[in-house]
């Protein structure tokens, strides 16, 4: 019974033994007491070819000396040398170290332990090194879509950055190559007016005003000076008030569903959001039958029931995500009446489409012309037919 419980117990330790250093870690054999691994960036991360920044730890009891930096030798003690690709860049007793710009495409990134003088580890060398792959920065517009229509309420931007590092950390800070945030403008003719600063990739934008807008969105750096080359997008786009439109018959007949749709403009309405957190410019409807709430959807459509004779009044209204009641009120009503059992369609009408007037006299016509063929069938064969004489007899 106790088998499975130490099997667990050894796989765990076993689990446990093996080191998450990715691909490209180099360890020092076992006879060495210290280690390193380089925790950012990973191995196969795209990087900026701007630069960036490496930042490495060690292990084993090893000491980064600076006080006898490049001097007398101590066991266990000695500093760090940054080389890019197998060329050496920095010697420093420092765990992180900003590598320089790089050329587009795969690079290696290594880091090795050494005494204080700079000479190798005696009895044996440590390093550790990542493989990385080099770009120039970008940054792509997912919303909004070029041409689309957002709310004069709000709307959510978003953005995709490759080979670069948006960091909240060192906003507004020092400057470290390949690192920064974005800068959101709302360009008129040649003016780009600042509208937001930001180290993230979603953010809601509020306050402008009616009408057609160009939104450009820059890589900054962390000083919010600019980079040495632009790296910018931008798209085209309409803001508007939000309004809604109601469609519905007039009239139905009693006990009978009252199928009704609106459109929406200037407003999104958000399913995946429907009674969570509200968003401006984002939210759903809320249906109303004579001034009683009846239900509320994130859709375009319902399907009203249980009307009683006579008229009602139906009405369709934008709320927030979380059910509350936008500052203003966008809404549409239209009044309906429901009308006896057959009043409004006889019979259970005809198929859908066809009036039954047309549908009616369609089929008199038809049968008409049918008599009149038959009719004149009869006549034909009325008349005598001549028969062909027998054979003659032998």
């Amino acid at each position: 019974m106790h088998k499975p419980i130490v099997l667990g117990v050894v796989l765990l330790a076993a689990a446990l033994a093996v080191p998450v250093f990715g691909a490209g870690f180099a360890r020092a054999p076992a006879t060495s007491p210290y280690s390193l691994w380089i925790l950012t960036p990973a191995s196969g991360a795209a990087v900026s070819g701007l630069g960036g920044l490496i930042v490495v730890q060690v292990f084993g009891g090893f000491i980064l000396d600076q006080a006898n930096f490049n001097g007398t030798n101590a066991n266990g003690h000695g500093h760090l040398i940054y080389s890019v690709d197998s060329t050496a860049f920095a010697w420093t007793w420092l765990t992180g170290w900003e590598f320089p710009a790089l050329s587009n495409g795969p690079h290696t990134l290594r880091v090795d332990l050494v005494d204080n003088s700079g000479a190798p580890l005696n009895p044996v060398a440590v390093y550790t090194q990542v493989t990385v792959s080099a770009g120039p920065p970008s940054i792509q517009i997912l919303e909004p879509v070029h041409g689309s229509t957002v709310s004069s309420l709000g709307f959510r931007l978003r953005v995709a950055v490759a080979n670069f590092t948006l960091s909240s950390i060192d906003f507004g800070g020092w400057n470290m190559s390949g690192e920064g945030h974005i800068h959101v403008f709302d360009v008129v003719g040649a003016n780009e007016n600042l509208r937001l600063m930001t180290a993230d990739t979603t953010a809601t934008l509020s306050g402008w005003s009616v009408g057609a807008h160009t939104l450009k969105v820059e890589l900054y750096n962390n000083n919010h000076t600019e980079l040495p080359t632009e790296y910018s997008a931008s798209v085209d786009f309409t803001v508007a008030d939000p309004a809604i439109t109601l469609t519905a018959p007039t009239a139905i007949d009693e006990g009978t569903a009252l199928p009704i749709t609106w459109s929406v403009t200037g407003f999104v309405l958000d399913p995946g959001a429907f009674g969570g957190a509200p968003e401006a410019g984002r939210g759903h409807v809320h249906i109303f039958v004579d001034g009683t709430y009846k239900d509320a959807t994130a859709g375009t459509s319902y399907s009203i029931t249980g009307l009683t004779l006579g008229q009602h009044t139906i009405k369709v209204e934008l709320f927030n995500n979380d059910h509350t009641a936008l500052s203003t009120e966008y809404s549409a009503s239209q009044t309906i009446t429901v009308a006896p059992a057959g009043t409004v369609n006889p019979g259970g009408g005809a198929a859908a489409g066809i009036s039954s007037g047309v549908f009616y006299g369609s089929v008199g016509f038809l049968i008409l012309l049918v008599l009149i063929l038959v009719a004149m069938l009869m006549r034909k064969g009325s008349g005598e037919t001549k028969l062909p004489p027998p054979p003659p007899t032998t």
